[in-house]
């Protein structure tokens, strides 16, 4: 059992490739975390993330573009934190 998020454990097997794998996996888009779950499992359309607090319907799937958000992320609260 590989880990490459904080929170979606990833069994990899020989024959999976890791973009095959990210296809799947969903990510915020404010903050590009993995560590975001259904609002509530009844209104299956509202995703929250547990890292920066988003609450809504639309997610990223797009590993990529998660990547980007994440960096862009870190890099302005990195600068807000400098400001404070």
């Amino acid at each position: 059992m590989v880990n490459y998020t904080r929170s979606i454990p990833i069994t990899l097997y020989e024959n999976v490739r890791i973009d095959q794998i990210m296809r799947n996996v969903k990510f915020c888009p404010t903050c590009g975390s993995t560590n975001i779950d259904w609002e509530l499992p009844q209104t299956w359309s509202q995703w929250s993330c547990r890292e920066c607090g988003y609450i809504g319907a639309f997610i990223i799937e797009d590993g990529e573009m998660a990547v980007q958000i994440r960096k862009n992320y870190l890099e302005e609260k990195k600068k807000n934190e400098s400001s404070d």
